[in-house]
């Protein structure tokens, strides 16, 4: 009875448990009743005591509510979804015409009116908002008899009614045109009306939560995430309130954060900042997701509203994509959102059947043809592991015939679908048209407003028809335009066109958003010769994606020729009924296959040298010294970040290495060997994702410290080189730049100084155009590992030191950098774009220690 105590008591506090036991004098609201898919309907299910009965007294009313209330969850202040869908009326002019299902797609019309009556309750404090999945084409939305607001095609509309609903019978209506509207029927497909997705009617707290956005930044090493939510709210009165965010992985909290702030009246922003450690990255390979909860708390009540969402990094380097570091080909097909005398309203089970099938091709993309598709579909990418393209509704269209308005309308629609699915993996760009002739003020239009909104996602168009019809003349508006991909469409029977494609379009990465068709797809022959084609053009890298028209049959009654039948466009790799076409399928999924030539990937095998380093005695016994919990550290993980960024800085400073470290993957990687045998020497590598990591010394983060406790007489380190740079390139020879203390039980300390060209040197054997030699007067180079072998050929040296007879407790490494003046190559020696680099931006790296003793058994 806690909290039920408790939510009385919130009732009263509130002024609202005294108006619900008047409001019972004649009949309870007992439960609004589950609609479709679980959610809850209008509350307009009432228990009307019989005459007479003795539930009439005012105590068994209060029991009537309270079992309301607890049917509820005992939280009416909550967010309350009410499924508006079901059977509405369909008028044409001043006669109704027949009932239709909502949502449903239907044969064009013209102008219909849609209605329905629904009951409602609203407590004091809420808001009550239309929500509204899409219509086709232009909606009027008015209850009972006031106007809320229009709709253009496809995209979500929410409306705050607040003012509007009252208490009992509404009726809703919307006036739907499906013709003769802006961006309305296209000759492209067969054209439906109606309320094609879902309608609902929320009941919020006042104030409520609008829309969230979850921004990040991954590090170097996508260890770590930086994460911003930006929330969106609305009041109707100034108010203090509680936000929260919460990360979820698998019902597992991530991270959590939350801030109080001030409300106004009206819209407003708000943001929160967490990060997110070793973040699992979403892949088609492994689509992992997480759930974003987002909480309202306020003096009415609470809101909440939730998304899932993925980490991973898409990145544009020259004429290829690259996911999560990894060279990306888009395979995949061009989807239409319709089915078989359904139009575009489809079940959630249907889609689930499209994408799974679309993903056992090996497809890793779906381009969703040609306007905004059903959100579930998105959600539904997401789960799979399927990218998607998202599109405006411009189809096979001249922009200098278009008003303003219908290139406006195509523009919001693209915002629209973005700040519906901007928190989706899957999405991961937006095309402005479909083989049309933009302008180039229309295009750079689009794009500000695109990247304004979601500056990662990509954008293009498919096929743009230059005036020239030329690729130069294609070309220019890609490029003045700021589109961040190329595309074509390559319908032929001649193979010459593919090559001319990709010379024509070449230096960003070039997608085939569409090929094949029945012509192609359906002749054994020529659809070989064109996978061969498209295959050559991928193992070449001169081609990053491409997209097979289409998924599905569908009806198009504009056009003639071989690839219809009965107005039917038979280009699918299934009927528009689904029945596969087997041989489609199966020459698609040998395409899907035929992955790039991986280019030859140098050994990561270390090239091992025999020491001039022996044991002490043939007694000796050997213990490597375990530095793997170090390595794992967030220091370390930031140490590591901040050494690829100096490589990627160092790289780039140089006019003939420029795009070196873009070329070889963005990445410094080491051997992926973690034991070591060296004259007779073992040791043990730290490694992170397979590959050896060293403990890694910056300027930012120039100590670490290692508890030994063990009796040895001589340690044996194995690295002592620094990157990128490093002696004899920079530094003085014999300049004292490190140490390594070890710290004794009894406090004694030894310093072993680490000096340029004495104990340490260069890791790089290459420098400019040269081989160099970084040689050290202590210590030996015992090994060699190549990670491009005309620029990045690596060496580690050993270097050991005697020990006095007592037990070590402790080793410091300290790495200061250069102190005093610097020695380094004239500044056009090596051609530089910017200053040369200095001794003090160099990191240590110290790959491993072990421990040698000969006498009394084995070191501890």
């Amino acid at each position: 009875m806690g909290s039920l105590s408790r939510s009385l008591q919130g009732m009263k506090k509130r002024n609202i448990f005294r108006k619900m036991i008047d409001d019972a004098e004649d009949s309870v609201v007992l439960f609004p009743p589950l609609g479709k898919d679980g959610l809850r309907m209008t509350p307009s299910l009432r228990f009307v005591p019989p005459k007479g009965s003795n539930l009439v007294s005012k105590s068994h009313r209060v029991w009537f509510v309270v079992l309301g209330l607890l049917l509820l969850g005992g939280e009416l202040r909550g967010r309350e979804v009410h499924d508006l869908g079901g059977e509405w009326e369909r008028w044409i002019g001043l006669e109704k015409l027949d009932h239709v299902m909502v949502p449903s797609s239907y044969r064009p019309v013209g102008t219909a009116r849609l209605r329905r009556v629904f009951d409602m309750q609203m407590a004091p404090g809420q808001s009550a908002v239309l929500r509204f999945e899409g219509v086709a084409h232009q909606g009027v939305v008015r209850l009972n008899g006031l106007n809320v607001g229009s709709m253009g095609p496809w995209t979500p509309y929410q409306f705050d009614v607040s003012r509007q609903v009252r208490p009992g019978a509404n009726e809703l209506e919307v006036e739907v045109t499906d013709w003769q509207v802006p961006l309305g029927p296209i000759g492209a497909w067969e054209a439906y009306g109606g309320i094609i997705r879902p309608v609902y009617l929320e009941l919020r707290s006042n104030p409520y939560l609008q829309n969230a956005r979850l921004s990040y930044r991954l590090g170097a090493a996508r260890t770590q995430a930086e994460c911003k939510l930006d929330v969106w709210l609305h009041s109707d009165e100034p108010m203090s309130v509680a936000i929260s965010a919460d990360l979820m992985q698998k019902s597992r909290s991530v991270s959590r954060t939350s801030r109080d702030i001030q409300l106004g009246v009206g819209s407003s922003n708000v943001s929160l900042s967490f990060s997110v450690e070793t973040p699992a990255l979403w892949s088609p390979e492994n689509p992992n997701l997480y759930q974003v909860r987002v909480g309202l708390k306020s003096m009415h009540g609470e809101d909440q509203l939730q998304f899932q969402t993925g980490f991973r990094q898409l990145e544009i380097r020259g004429d290829q994509f690259f996911l999560n570091g990894e060279r990306l080909i888009l395979r995949g097909l061009c989807r239409h959102d319709l089915w078989e005398n359904q139009g575009h309203t489809l079940t959630s089970r249907q889609i689930e059947e499209d994408l799974q099938r679309i993903k056992a091709t090996g497809a890793n993309f779906v381009r969703l043809v040609h306007y905004p598709h059903d959100k579930r579909v998105v959600e539904t990418a997401d789960r799979l592991g399927l990218l998607v393209t998202e599109e405006s509704g411009l189809v096979w269209v001249d922009f200098r015939k278009l008003t303003p308005e219908v290139v406006e309308i195509g523009i919001q629609n693209l915002e629209r679908t973005i700040r519906r699915d901007w928190n989706s993996p899957s999405l991961f760009a937006v095309l402005l048209a479909n083989e049309s002739a933009p302008t180039l003020d229309a295009v750079q239009q689009a794009r500000a407003r695109v990247k304004a909104l979601a500056p990662e996602l990509f954008m293009s168009s498919a096929r743009i028809d230059s005036p020239e019809e030329t690729f130069e003349g294609a070309k220019r508006l890609f490029d003045e335009g700021g589109l961040d991909f190329y595309t074509y469409h390559p319908y032929t029977y001649e193979m010459n066109l593919f090559e001319e494609t990709a010379k024509g379009l070449a230096g960003k990465p070039l997608v085939f958003t569409e090929w094949g068709g029945r012509a192609v797809g359906q002749s054994p022959i020529l659809m070989q010769e064109t996978i061969g084609e498209i295959s050559k053009l991928v193992e070449a890298g001169r081609l990053a994606g491409h997209s097979f028209w289409s998924w599905a049959d569908l009806p198009e009654f504009s056009r003639g020729g071989s690839e219809m039948e009965g107005g039917i466009l038979k280009s699918g790799v299934v009927t528009e009924g689904r029945v596969p076409r087997p041989d489609v399928f199966l020459a698609l999924a040998e395409l899907f296959r035929r992955l790039p030539a991986a280019s030859a990937e140098p050994s990561r095998a270390p090239d091992i040298r025999s020491g001039q380093v022996v044991p002490l005695s043939i007694a000796s016994r050997f213990t490597p010294v375990h530095i793997q919990p170090l390595v794992d550290s967030p220091d370390q993980a930031k140490a590591w970040t901040d050494l690829e960024g100096r490589l990627e800085e160092f790289w780039k400073s140089h006019s003939f290495t420029r795009r070196h470290w873009e070329e070889t993957g963005r990445r410094f990687w080491l051997w992926n060997a973690p034991r070591l045998q060296i004259g007779g020497i073992p040791f043990e590598t730290a490694l992170v994702q397979g590959k050896t990591q060293p403990l890694v010394l910056t300027s930012r983060r120039p100590k670490v410290e290692l508890e030994l406790e063990l009796e040895a007489e001589r340690l044996h380190f194995l690295g002592n080189v620094t990157l990128p740079d490093g002696y004899p390139i920079v530094g003085r020879q014999g300049e004292e730049v490190g140490h390594y203390t070890l710290v004794y039980a009894d406090g004694e300390k030894q310093k072993i100084p680490l000096r340029w060209g004495v104990e340490i040197a260069r890791s790089n054997m290459i420098m400019s155009a040269s081989r160099v030699d970084p040689s050290t007067t202590k210590g030996q180079r015992v090994l060699t590992y190549t990670k491009d072998p005309t620029r990045e050929v690596y060496q580690a040296r050993l270097l050991s030191v005697d020990l006095r007879p007592k037990p070590v407790r402790r080793l410091v490494c300290d790495f200061q950098g250069h102190v005093g003046t610097v020695v380094s190559p004239p500044h056009d020696t090596h051609h530089d774009l910017s200053s040369s680099s200095q001794a003090n931006d160099q990191v240590f790296l110290l790959f491993a220690i072990t421990a040698e003793k000969t006498t009394g058994g084995s070191v501890e």
